[in-house]
């Protein structure tokens, strides 16, 4: 199969290619901006990374060789693509964006009417993290000054369900970009919530937050030269950003500013791929599975652990939850590995042990059909283009890190400022559809 390996790869990027050019005849880059950002999250984590290692001559995932499956692996992105592109296509429309609810003065007029509102559900949320952080004796100030000195990453303060409401920060800071509310109140926002998302440890929060505001631009400034220099200079300063991030992680979480790096010459750059191999994960799994050595688990995983992970510990038996899942075991056993090491398989690897080969095939159709709908209603509402944005931004997480129960959680978190918003701006939203 690995001597197929270079054609896979080049009708790969014809199916890529295709659905580039086919996206901008149907609408362009505004109509399609859903879809262009998940295709660039494909090529960055499911096709370079592979591609480079293989033509490196690096097949160890992990501790395990994988060598002989990098042809299948490839035959699986390429399926993968495809059926993306036909359930995207199959119902993408092709009209115009009309601008009824997303141009840029509307949104301002509508934006002042309801920042007063974004400013308190912002400051509501922030206070509830702050404070559950307080009830287990941390204060979050001591932290970001380097007083408090244990590890902070993960810190789940006094109840897990409401220090997950950071991911609900993510949400709100978009929100208040897109609508374009006063700079002062937006700074004042990031200057809390950064430090904030630094301190707990997981960059992510960081990341997509930043992916998020760089959509709304994108969506706000037509693609010419000049926004193309635009674009390739975010590219550059997002680049060095992750590099920084990742490079000094360890010395953000412990408090060791001092030990923190910017010069770029002293970083890591193998880290680019070591940090998005999760293509190599799932290559381990399906050989895992070829040698006999797995079963599927029919979906355990991908939705029972949806709910076991909503429920309180005290519905199970000594209070304790059934973790990790099944799907863990069969990525440590694969990689020759245990949880320590926090490998994880993308979307593809996922869907695979839940439901076999055709699991990814019928997933990857249906998150085409998902991502055109949602593409579809951009004009909807006035928070239609904003539901779309961060519904993509928690398909991110599941297509990088492969576990579909946390990209509800983090799905349901993300959109929970929306959510209110919407609840609480009807009078708003009624006189606007009015005018």
């Amino acid at each position: 199969m690995n001597d197929f390996i270079p054609l896979i790869v080049v009708i790969i990027f014809i199916a890529l290619f295709y659905n580039i050019f086919r996206a901008s005849y149907k609408g362009g880059l505004r109509n399609n901006l859903l879809n262009y950002f998940l295709i660039t999250t494909f090529i960055i984590y499911l096709i370079i990374t592979p591609i480079v290692y293989f033509y490196t001559n690096q097949f160890m995932a992990f501790q395990m060789n994988v060598k002989d499956y990098f042809g299948i692996g490839f035959l699986q992105i390429l399926l993968h693509l495809f059926f993306y592109n036909f359930g995207y296509f199959c119902l993408l429309r092709s009209s115009k964006n009309s601008g009824k609810f997303t141009d840029i003065k509307k949104r301002i007029a509508f934006g002042n009417q309801i920042e007063f509102k974004i400013l308190m559900i912002f400051l509501i949320i922030f206070s509830s993290v702050f404070i559950n952080t307080l009830s287990v004796g941390i204060n979050l100030i001591d932290v970001v000054l380097g007083k408090f000195g244990d590890p902070t990453l993960g810190l789940k303060g006094g109840s897990y369900y409401i220090q997950n409401l950071a991911d609900s920060l993510i949400g709100i800071l978009i929100i208040a970009y897109y609508f374009k509310i006063k700079p002062k109140y937006f700074y004042f926002m990031l200057l809390l919530s950064l430090p904030l998302f630094l301190v707990l440890g997981f960059r992510y929060r960081l990341i997509l937050t930043f992916f998020g505001i760089v959509l709304v631009y994108i969506f706000d400034n037509k693609l010419g030269f000049k926004s193309l220099i635009k674009y390739l200079m975010i590219l550059g300063i997002s680049f060095y950003c992750l590099i920084l991030l990742t490079q000094n992680r360890t010395a953000i979480y412990m408090q060791k500013y001092e030990n923190i790096t910017f010069n770029i010459s002293e970083f890591d750059y193998e880290i680019i791929f070591s940090q998005s191999r999760g293509s190599m994960i799932d290559f381990a799994v399906y050989q895992h599975f070829g040698n006999g050595k797995a079963n599927i688990d029919f979906g355990e995983t991908m939705f029972g652990y949806i709910f076991i992970k909503m429920l309180p510990a005290s519905f199970f038996k000594s209070g304790v939850k059934p973790y990790p899942p099944p799907s863990f075991y069969v990525i440590d056993d694969a990689i020759n590995g245990t949880r320590d090491n926090g490998e994880a398989v993308t979307s593809l690897g996922g869907t695979f042990i839940a439901f076999y080969y055709p699991g990814i095939y019928f997933f990857a159709f249906i998150l085409g059909c998902a991502i055109a709908k949602l593409q579809n209603r951009i004009e909807k509402t006035y928070f239609s283009f904003l539901g779309g944005v961060l519904t993509v931004l928690a398909i991110f997480q599941w297509v990088t890190r492969g576990y579909f129960p946390q990209f509800i959680d983090h799905l349901a978190y993300i959109l929970f400022p929306l959510i209110l918003l919407n609840m609480f701006s009807r009078k708003e939203i009624a006189k606007s559809v009015i005018k």
